[in-house]
């Protein structure tokens, strides 16, 4: 109201709209979440050869996007070159960088008279994905006895979250679908974009789900 008040419009000439989105994910027990969640960008503020600035860069990590969008440990990756992977360079800069947790709706049963239950996100280690079912896609396994990383979960092991069953087997096509999305917004809105997005991966008969949840400009200060 303070802000209105010092602009020449009037209070009652306000408008607000809501959005109601549906939330991308699966039913785990009483938990739901999507396999993984993530933001992209169509530009690289520090790229690293042989990236370049408009090769853009994402963020993603397992389970709901609260992980990326508070800053936690997530996986970088250029959508152009997704195998690329500076953050995971060493054994020893996957073991430091990896995720450790994901985040979830949490259904708890509440009394009737309360209502039919309610939601809140939590954070859960990845025994519990594994258990779920949905580390498989998105993680590799730390091997103690020889000091390396093997992609899959088929050893015994520390499971480290890298993506590489996407990344680099090829198991879902994350990067190209990025890489589309990206230039497309880039095209319809003639700006720089950022976009937030959340994929279910198929199940049985159930197709993927890759909810496209928002698009917004990135803006850039031009120096003279």
């Amino acid at each position: 109201k303070s802000y209105v008040r010092a602009t020449p419009y009037r209070l009652e000439e306000e408008k607000m709209a809501v959005i109601l989105q549906q939330v991308v994910g699966t039913l785990h027990g009483q938990r739901f979440y999507p396999d993984f969640a993530g933001v992209v960008r169509s530009h690289n503020f520090y790229p690293v050869p042989p990236m370049n600035f408009d090769d853009g860069i994402a963020a993603v990590a397992l389970g709901l996007g609260r992980t990326v969008v508070d800053g936690g440990k997530c996986l970088m990756f250029c959508p152009r070159y997704p195998k690329n992977l500076l953050q995971f360079s060493s054994v020893e800069d996957i073991l430091a960088n990896t995720q450790t947790e994901f985040c979830a709706l949490e259904l708890d049963a509440v009394p009737p008279t309360v209502g039919p239950g309610h939601l809140r996100e939590a954070r859960f280690g990845l025994d519990v994905a594994e258990k779920d079912g949905t580390l498989h896609a998105v993680a590799s396994t730390y091997s103690a006895d020889n000091h390396a990383v093997y992609d899959g979960l088929s050893r015994p092991g520390a499971r480290v979250v890298t993506f590489a069953p996407m990344l680099k087997l090829g198991m879902f096509p994350l990067a190209q679908i990025l890489e589309l999305l990206v230039r497309a917004g880039e095209e319809a809105l003639g700006n720089p974009v950022e976009i937030e997005f959340a994929v279910r991966l198929p199940r049985g008969e159930e197709p993927a789900d890759f909810g496209f949840l928002q698009i917004r400009p990135l803006t850039l200060a031009k120096m003279k």
